[in-house]
Parts: structure tokens; sequence; C-alpha cells
């Protein structure tokens, strides 16, 4: 099992997310705006987990995979777990450069972990945030219908990215694989405010985003070291 997720997160990162790669699911030109870096990492940092969960879950199949909690940290986890012993004694271990150089960057997951912690702030500072994520989860046998992130907007939560393309649906594939996104409620907006959604619901959500703290402070010294 351990040595299925090691090949997952391998084939996850050998993913050619190249502009000239990037596809409508039919095969054409991807109506994406590439020219939105923001944007497009977001998207890049999405295609290459729900890749690591498709793999992981369905044995590659092509598959509609939220982000969870595991495709963040379990991944991280597993890996250091095939690392072997180590004498920290004599050769200290840098979890923090492990965990960037060998997971963050080779997932293209930096946008992603940038832009988490402000969805974060946009849910806590609604005194009924609790509530409302309560209405939505009681909605529907299957979840609720999220309408690209409008339905977190329409209980009152703010839009935190206002480009409309934020809310609409994402139909990928990859001209070189057979891999393929099809999310009709997949939008970049409702993607991000339904990971703490779901954090909410596990009861995980404070240790995430100590998680994804660590991570930014992290981030931000190896940026400082790449001059």
């Amino acid at each position: 099992r351990i040595h299925r997720r090691l090949g997952a997160l391998e084939e996850a990162k050998g993913l050619n997310l190249s502009t000239e790669n990037i596809r409508d699911y039919m095969g054409g030109t991807s109506d994406l705006d590439t020219e939105d870096e923001k944007y497009m990492g977001l998207v890049r940092a999405k295609i290459r987990l729900a890749r690591l969960v498709s793999v992981t879950s369905y044995g590659g199949e092509r598959a509609r995979a939220p982000m969870t909690l595991g495709s963040l940290t379990g991944l991280v986890m597993t890996m250091l777990s095939e690392s072997g012993s180590v004498d920290t004694k004599m050769d200290p271990f840098n979890l923090a450069d492990y965990v960037i150089y060998q997971v963050v960057y080779p997932m293209d997951l930096e946008p992603l972990i940038r832009e988490l912690p402000a969805y974060y702030r946009a849910i806590v500072q609604d005194e009924d945030w609790e509530e409302k994520f309560d209405t939505l989860l009681s909605e529907g046998k299957y979840g609720p219908d999220l309408d690209g992130g409008k339905a977190f907007h329409e209980l009152g939560f703010p839009v935190v990215n206002k480009d409309p393309k934020y809310v609409e649906p994402l139909y990928v594939s990859l001209a070189d694989s057979d891999f393929a996104l099809q999310e009709v409620d997949g939008a970049i907006e409702g993607w991000l405010y339904s990971f703490w959604m779901r954090r909410y619901n596990e009861g995980s959500m404070n240790v995430v985003k100590r998680i994804l703290d660590w991570l930014n402070v992290r981030l931000d010294e190896a940026a400082g070291a790449k001059g």
C-alpha cells in the first residue's frame, strides 16, 4: 500500500502541466486563462492532487476526487516512513527542506498553500460560520450543490477571488495523457471554500490551519534562501 502511494505521488509529480499540454476535455485548446499565473497555479495544484487521489483510490481510473486532508499531509508522512531510519545525531534530518523540495514544489502546491489561509480568514470572520457550514453539509444525500462556490456567497461569505473564472467549472485533459478532470462543481472558489468545510466536518480545521501556517513560513524561508 505504501509503495502504491509513493508510486501515485511520483505519477502526479510527473504530469506535464505546461500550458501547451493542458487541453479542454474534448481535446481542443483549453479556454483556461493561461495568462493568469495565480489562477493557473491553483489549477495545476488541483490537477496534480486529483491525479494523486484517483490513483490511490481508484487504481488510476479517471475520477472526480476532492482534495482530502490525506492529500496534503498524509503523503508527507508516507514519504518519511519510506525514507529509512535517520540518525539525527550524526546527520540531522531537515523536515522542512524535505517537505518543501520533495512534495510542495514538485507537486505545484505553493499557490494552494498560499491561498488557503485567505479563505480561512473569510470564513472565521463571520460569527455564524459554523451554523452556515452545518446548513450546507445537511443538504442532499451526496452533499451540497456548491454552484462553483456561489452557495457560500449566498450564505454571506465574501467573494475571495472576484474574477468570474473562479466560479466556472473545470473540464480539462492533458494532450499526452489519458487523465482528465471533469468537475461540474469543481470551480476554484468552491474548491477552496469546501476544503475548509470538509476540514470542519472532520474536526481537523485548527490542525490543518497550523500545518498551513508552518508551510507558509517554510516557503518564505525557502524563497529567501533562493535570493
